[in-house]
């Protein structure tokens, strides 16, 4: 309801804020702090542009913060090496200069092509896999889509991995691009079933030409 969608615009408003203040003038948790950051904006923006393209669906679940059971669990265990690897080897120990910015770039890149290929997509796009054809749904191949088949999920892909650079978890990237890849290999191959079924001989043309840019993610499509 009303009340769930407030206190998760309060909750991430508090992450945002303190990740800030953080970054800002305490340098020890400067790093966690970015990560809070990265973190905080990508829900934000999901239930932003929600917001814009499908106000009829607005709810608690816009915001993401309660996507999956598998969701919960990596947050938690970036949170839990971050700190464990803290306190074994301290705020120097943890730090990497080059790998915190690269971390950086890649989050704002991963970010910002998945914000924009939602806008692009308007009303086409939707948090689930859609399985009946509406009246407007259109196959978008310009734009961003032009590079990428599923320049949303590419984003998504590149932003996830970006979190852990940041916080220079060397487990949990691993764990995360295993994850990740799972996630959106499964996710597409289920997508682009309805997506041919919708869209037949223009899907499959667009998919011959158009890669995804994750990393062993290019399914072939049935028959």
């Amino acid at each position: 309801g009303l009340a769930r969608s407030g206190l998760g615009g309060l909750f991430l408003g508090f992450t945002l804020t303190s990740g800030f203040f953080l970054a800002v003038f305490s340098p020890g948790l400067r790093q966690f702090a970015l990560y809070m950051l990265v973190v905080s904006i990508f829900h934000v923006l999901e239930f932003v542009l929600t917001a814009v393209h499908h106000p009829e669906t607005l709810s608690f679940d816009s915001w993401l913060l309660d996507h999956s059971p598998a969701y919960h669990a990596a947050l938690a265990g970036a949170i839990v090496e971050y700190w464990l690897e803290y306190a074994l080897f301290g705020a120097s120990g943890k730090w990497s200069t080059v790998v915190v910015l690269l971390g950086l770039l890649v989050a704002l890149s991963g970010q910002t092509l998945r914000t924009v290929a939602m806008w692009q997509m308007g009303v086409n796009f939707t948090h689930l896999v859609s399985y009946e054809k509406k009246e407007n749904h259109k196959l978008v191949t310009d734009g961003v889509c032009r590079f990428s088949r599923h320049p949303s999920y590419t984003g998504w892909f590149w932003w996830s991995l970006s979190t852990q650079l940041i916080l220079c978890n060397p487990v949990c990237f691993f764990a995360y691009f295993y994850a990740s890849f799972k996630f959106f290999d499964e996710r597409i191959r289920e997508e682009e079933k309805t997506l041919l079924y919708f869209f037949g001989d223009q899907y499959r043309d667009f998919h011959a030409k158009t890669p995804t840019y994750i990393p062993f993610v290019n399914p072939p499509l049935p028959g």
